[in-house]
């Protein structure tokens, strides 16, 4: 119990910490852009504990299903379950604290290349209704426009529930709203942005983010973040879906190379060669199970 009331304890000092500034909002949504797959509670810990985590996934995953063994003396990233009562903690691993051993898999990590723009600009319009877009950044744009508007009265529902003895608290109706709909807009833009390999400080400079201080409770951080969290693993979900369904177009894989992928509990491509391609690895596709309540 000791241990859990400390990681607890943890959990809302570093809510504290990454609303301080827009640097440190900015910091924290690196790490989540790679932790898509979590809820907002375990990104903040996995940041607090190993903010330069790449791949995370359970002992049992690493050692059972992708084959790798958990270096000795390893320290897990400690990670509240409150799915049973009473609470206790679980533990996840980040790929760079193990080692492979023979017929081991790595996570695959989707990337976003010059080939894959076109048919998923197509794929995006269609699946959002929106029109079609020159680049990647302008249709993201949209889409955290779109999602934005659409979660914006159940999001504001919940921060007046939690905005009592916040600075958000002080200010009249509409300019809590104003605040609230341009940081969820943007935090949504800034983390599809930076997972996709693009640049989001070009568009979105730290200025963006100047009202993050106005969370300085954890309980309303609690309420934009998860509000991000949940709809940038959405977008992402489907953008990794996409991009798969596109090399495996494109790339015509051989019968015999396709069977040998496998899939796993979190529905992800694992394939047996491409673990040492290049590029831009900023995010992952293998993850906990479980949400967590934003509120936490």
């Amino acid at each position: 119990m000791a241990k859990l009331d400390s990681i607890r304890f943890l959990a809302g000092r570093w809510a504290g910490w990454v609303s301080q500034s827009p640097a440190d909002w900015m910091r924290f949504m690196d790490t989540a852009s790679r932790m898509y797959r979590y809820s907002f509670p375990d990104q903040l810990l996995i940041y607090a504990q190993r903010p330069n985590a790449t791949a995370c996934a359970s002992l049992e995953t690493w050692n059972t299903r992708l084959n790798r063994w958990v270096n000795r003396g390893a320290k897990g990233i400690a990670l509240i379950d409150d799915n049973q009562q009473p609470a206790k903690l679980r533990y996840v691993f980040d790929v760079a604290d193990t080692h492979a051993r023979y017929g081991d898999r790595l996570p695959y990590i989707w990337r976003v290349e010059g080939r894959h723009i076109p048919p998923l600009l197509a794929h995006l319009a269609y699946t959002y209704s929106l029109p079609d877009a020159s680049s990647l950044e302008s249709m993201l744009s949209q889409i955290a426009n779109q999602v934005a508007e659409d979660y914006l009265d159940d999001a504001l529902y919940g921060i007046e529930q939690e905005m009592t003895g916040s600075r958000l608290a002080q200010l009249p109706e509409a300019r809590r709203r104003e605040i609230f709909h341009g940081l969820f807009e943007s935090s949504i833009l800034y983390e599809t942005m930076r997972r996709c390999g693009l640049n989001p400080e070009t568009a979105l400079p730290e200025r963006t983010f100047n009202n993050i201080r106005y969370f300085n409770r954890p309980r309303i951080l609690g309420v934009l973040g998860g509000a991000v969290s949940n709809a940038c693993e959405n977008i992402l979900m489907d953008i990794g879906r996409e991009i798969r369904a596109i090399d495996r177009e494109n790339l015509r894989i051989p019968l015999a190379k396709r069977e040998n992928m496998v899939y796993n509990d979190f529905n992800v491509v694992k394939r047996e060669s491409d673990t040492s391609e290049g590029g831009n690895e900023n995010g992952i596709d293998v993850s906990a199970p479980g949400r967590l309540p934003v509120s936490e």
